[in-house]
């Protein structure tokens, strides 16, 4: 098209001009107070012009950027990236990237870059560009990504159920743990409600506490029990509280569940082990004043015994007093040894050989259509228990066993070495050592869960009045005052298993030793002896068995007395005491300081010593090392042999 020169090329109206002028005022303000950096570059990507923004992110003045490539503001790694996208914007299409740049000082950045292509009249002559500094915006996404990640990671790997509930208790979110607690997908948690897993008769507690959540914003811990998918149940322990109100003012719980069904269990044990203890110091307690009781009726009784004609009918019925009072002392001993105050002489054995010598018994004890099948382990680790006491075990779980096969069926023993893994030792109370297994098994008919839970409750028995309720719980203190530990697994129709584990013993097994109970020819003599003893009936029957046998006794009913009767006879030869007998507990002053006070004005007078307690509450009582006890109830010869016996060893030191 072709314009007329004068009007081409004449100059221009005044308000055009000023427009002009204007406008370009504008954009040069726009341009060079613009926040975000702006810069122009040629054909060959230097820089022709930028302004201030461009400056201040940079660190170089306008004058030293110009002429300059732009990629010396990048890092090295971002600069052919953004090579190529400047030379498609010089292809006339308008690019969008983020780079990292890099001051003066070496400092880094984040920028989004937009690149456009700059025409001139019909050709492009280089681009212009604009540049945001998005570092702050980026470093939040990182954040918020590490965050997201470190959440996710917890979630993922989080023992507890972590959980978001609505208010009606339906869950909302679930970790992946809930397939390790429940059984159950997390997605196939999402809906349903908390109470659909609730065992019924724990729901009620759980709305409570619900209630108390909605109420008062947090509640825990709370125990209770749930269903896992496969049907069993398992005890748990959640604490929740109602978190903030979100962006649409709803708020949610948030609850945290962990498994503690083996805590409970071994807070049952626990429970159950100081029940136990508890009841056996009372029956111990109880059984001690037995003991004394029962010296007198059965040593009276004796005496009257060696009396009477032996055609009289006197003798029938002193006969069945003994009879009685051996079942009795039986029963007390049983006590006695439920509370861990029998006295005990523990030996090192082969725990195969004691079984087999008592093969015999066990086969008088049970009836014809009872199998005893033994399973005994090959060179069987050494134990350290009384073989009285261990006796007692075996009988009272054959007997047991016996009891449960009415009808007959298989009792099984059977012994092992084990060293138990960690797992096993946390379930039955074991440490990590090595025991001496010692497993008894029947075909009987078994017990249910809660029979069985109150199988060591002393006075507790399954037969009705058949049974003592002693038999296991004697067994429980034997084993557990040796350092085992026993055990018991029944069902219904299945049969009942015990396990008794007994520590290793690195000595080599021995036979016991003599425990000085035999019968000396003659039990007679003339010598003196001072009795300390507080209970009357005792006194009187000592008194009396000594005196049937020529000694000369005396008698002090207190251990202060015995002090005053011992300093005043030890003053004249003729009638200084030869022996003490001294009960091991007197009110004030009990046998052991009694000793220390004779002994310290006598060195070397012998003491014989009375109680029905254990080695171990003797020693609690003043009693260390070697010293010569007598037992309660105690025959009355098993006393003029002990007293005959002590003086004769008395005689040959001096």
């Amino acid at each position: 098209m072709d314009f007329d020169a004068g009007t081409d090329n004449g100059p221009k109206p005044q308000g055009v001009v000023r427009e002009l002028e204007h406008n370009e005022a504008r954009y040069r303000a726009l341009f060079g107070h613009n926040p975000d950096p702006i810069f122009v570059l040629d054909s060959d990507c230097l820089i022709v012009s930028g302004n201030s923004a461009l400056e201040s992110i940079s660190g170089y003045k306008l004058n030293e950027l110009v002429s300059r490539p732009f990629t010396d503001l990048l890092v090295m790694a971002d600069r052919e990236h953004a090579l190529r996208h400047v030379g498609r914007a010089l292809s006339g299409t308008a690019q969008v990237l983020e780079v990292i740049g890099a001051n003066r000082d070496g400092r880094e950045f984040t920028v989004s870059l937009s690149v456009f292509p700059m025409w001139d009249e019909t050709q492009i002559v280089g681009v212009y560009g604009i540049a945001r500094d998005i570092t702050a915006h980026k470093d939040a996404e990182r954040a918020l990504r590490d965050s997201e990640e470190r959440y996710r990671l917890l979630a993922e790997h989080v023992q507890d159920l972590i959980s978001l509930h609505d208010l009606e208790g339906r869950f909302l979110y679930a970790t992946p743990s809930a397939m390790e607690l429940l059984g159950i997908h997390p997605v196939e948690l999402i809906g349903r409600s908390v109470y659909e897993l609730v065992l019924p008769e724990d729901v009620a507690a759980l709305q409570e506490a619900h209630r108390d959540i909605l109420a008062r914003n947090g509640k825990g811990p709370l125990a209770y029990r749930a269903f896992r998918v496969d049907g069993t149940v398992r005890w748990f322990e959640s604490t929740a509280r109602m978190t903030e109100p979100d962006h649409t003012g709803e708020r949610r719980i948030v609850s945290a569940t962990r498994d503690i069904t083996d805590r409970r269990q071994l807070e049952q044990r626990l429970t159950q082990s100081e029940k136990l203890e508890a009841i056996g110091r009372l029956a111990g307690g109880i059984a001690h004043d037995f003991n004394n009781l029962l010296t007198v009726i059965s040593g009276q009784a004796q005496l009257a015994l060696a009396q009477v004609q032996r055609d009289s009918k006197i003798m029938d019925q002193l006969d069945a007093v003994c009879e009685a009072a051996g079942r009795a002392t039986a029963l007390t001993t049983q006590l006695l040894t439920f509370g861990k105050q029998q006295m005990t002489r523990p030996a090192v054995l082969n725990l195969n050989e004691s079984i087999l010598g008592l093969h015999g018994l066990m086969r008088r004890l049970v009836s014809e259509d009872v199998v005893i099948a033994t399973n005994l382990a090959t060179d069987l680790w050494a134990v350290q228990i009384d073989p009285a006491q261990l006796e007692q075990v075996v009988i009272n779980l054959v007997v047991n066993a016996r009891d449960a096969m009415p009808k007959g069926g298989t009792l099984t023993i059977m012994t092992a070495n084990i060293t138990p893994a960690a797992a096993f030792v946390s379930s039955r109370e074991l440490e990590r050592a090595e025991y001496v297994l010692f497993r008894v098994s029947d075909t009987g008919e078994g017990m249910d869960d809660e029979t069985a839970k109150r199988a060591f409750e002393p006075f507790f028995s399954s037969k009705g009045s058949a049974g003592t309720g002693l038999g296991l719980p004697t067994v429980y203190g034997i084993v557990q005052q040796a350092g085992g530990v026993v055990t018991l697994k029944s069902d219904p129709g299945e049969g009942t298993v015990v396990m008794v584990y007994l520590r290793r013993s690195i000595e080599t097994p021995r036979p016991p030793e003599f425990d000085g109970t035999t019968i000396p020819d003659n039990m007679h003599g003339t010598e003196c002896v001072l009795v300390a003893e507080d209970d009357t009936g005792v006194r009187a029957l000592v008194e009396a068995v000594l005196e049937r046998y020529g000694y000369r006794v005396v008698l002090a009913s207190s251990g202060e007395e015995a002090v005053d009767v011992f300093g005043s006879l030890d003053a004249d030869p003729a009638k200084r005491v030869d022996l003490v007998i001294a009960d091991v507990i007197m009110p004030r002053m009990g046998g052991a300081d009694l000793a220390s006070q004779l002994r310290s004005r006598r060195p070397g007078l012998p003491i014989l010593f009375m109680s029905g307690y254990t080695s171990d509450a003797l020693a609690r009582k003043g009693l260390s090392g070697k010293f010569d006890l007598l037992n309660k109830p105690f025959r009355p010869e098993t006393l003029a042999a002990s007293v005959r016996r002590l003086l004769d060893r008395a005689a040959a030191a001096s």
